[in-house]
C-alpha cells in the first residue's frame, strides 16, 4: 500500500484493504468516533472490551502473533523523485516477489523528515 502520510489519506486505504492495523505504529481508527488515531480513545475501547468479556488484557491478547519486521529509514533529498525512480521501483518489486505470500514490503515517505520508510514484514 503506497499512501500519502496525512490521516485523511491513511483511513480510506486501510479500510478498503481490510487492514485496520497496518503499521507497526498500530494506527487504530474508530471511524464511528474519530477520523484519526487516538490513544486515549483506543485505551477506553480496550477497557470496554475487558469489562464486557471479564478478562484481563493479557488473556485477550494471547492469540495475537507478532511477525518480524524490519524498518529502514533512507535519508533523501527529493522524496517524490525517489518514489518515481525506476530503479527504486524495480528493487521494491524484486523484494516483493522474493517475499511472495510470506511477507510484504511497504515504502512510503515520512511526513515529518526527509526520509523514505522501507518496511519489510514476514509472516
Amino acid at each position: 500500500m503506497k499512501e500519502k502520510v496525512k490521516w485523511e489519506n491513511i483511513l480510506e486505504p486501510m479500510v478498503s484493504a481490510g487492514k485496520p492495523f497496518d503499521e507497526q505504529s498500530g494506527h487504530i481508527i474508530f471511524s464511528k468516533y474519530a477520523s484519526t488515531g487516538d490513544g486515549i480513545l483506543t485505551s477506553l475501547k480496550m477497557m470496554e472490551v475487558m469489562l464486557a468479556k471479564k478478562k484481563p488484557m493479557s488473556e485477550l491478547a494471547a492469540p495475537l502473533k507478532i511477525y518480524p519486521q524490519v524498518l529502514e529509514n533512507v535519508r533523501v533529498t527529493d522524496k517524490k523523485a525517489v518514489q518515481n525512480d525506476p530503479a527504486v521501483q524495480e528493487a521494491v518489486n524484486t523484494v516483493a516477489d522474493a517475499l511472495g505470500d510470506t511477507g510484504r514490503i511497504l515504502v512510503r515517505e515520512s511526513g515529518t523528515d526527509p526520509v523514505e520508510w522501507s518496511v519489510k514484514a514476514g509472516i
